[in-house]
């Protein structure tokens, strides 16, 4: 369960709820870390189409002892930019057409969001380890979680969704932490399988419109 709320949602839970549940997440992922794994993988997924496999709202932690191929592509690419790249996109989208949410932490709709009303969370001064994150920097991000999935259920109702906290492996320096929000009304069909590249049906700056407009 994601509380002692046993029906509540992400989006339906208070601060200090949400603040517990992602520091919860982030004491386990250094437990097991510290225990000889390599990368810990904290996500929620909420509903059938997001791959729940019990009825209450519920997040999840996988440890592994390799690091997963996305995971490896991703720390290539910050390895090829020398740059922070999460960093370089908040600066981008904090004043822009793409900005959800203004605060401690961040949010946004990426510019190459994978599917409609995609959304990405970020605090400016994380590191590249969610296991090694500060408590303020935890809850900051857990709390623009909830604020974001809110507006979320606002403007399209109680759809599946998956949370994914993106987080680098023991002994990757250049990374920098972050969420993202993903609700699952789209299907993935034959071109994305083909090609392995997603198509949107709505533009992310009309998506992040319509969740500012609504964001508690």
């Amino acid at each position: 369960m994601l509380s002692p709320k046993h029906g509540a949602s992400f989006g339906e839970l208070d601060d200090d709820d949400a603040a517990e549940l992602m520091t919860v997440l982030r004491d386990r992922s250094a437990y097991h870390l510290a225990n000889g794994l390599v990368h810990a993988q904290p996500f929620v997924n909420y509903g059938k189409a997001a791959g729940a496999s019990i009825e209450h709202p519920h997040a999840q932690l996988i440890a592994l002892g390799f690091v997963p191929p996305e995971v490896a592509r991703s720390l290539q690419r910050f390895d090829a930019a020398g740059r922070d790249l999460v960093a370089i996109a908040m600066e981008e989208n904090l004043d822009g057409a793409h900005g959800v949410l203004h605060g401690d932490a961040v949010a946004w709709c990426p510019y190459a969001s994978r599917g409609p009303y995609e959304v990405l969370v970020a605090h400016p001064s994380s590191g590249p380890r969610f296991d090694e994150a500060p408590d303020t920097e935890v809850a900051a991000v857990a709390q623009a979680i909830r604020r974001v999935l809110a507006a979320i259920a606002t403007v399209l109702g109680d759809v599946p969704y998956n949370v994914i906290v993106h987080t680098a492996p023991v002994g990757a320096t250049r990374f920098h932490w972050y969420v993202r929000v993903l609700p699952r009304v789209a299907v993935r069909a034959g071109f994305e399988e083909a090609t392995g590249l997603f198509v949107n049906t709505v533009p992310p700056e009309t998506a992040a419109a319509a969740l500012r407009e609504v964001v508690p």
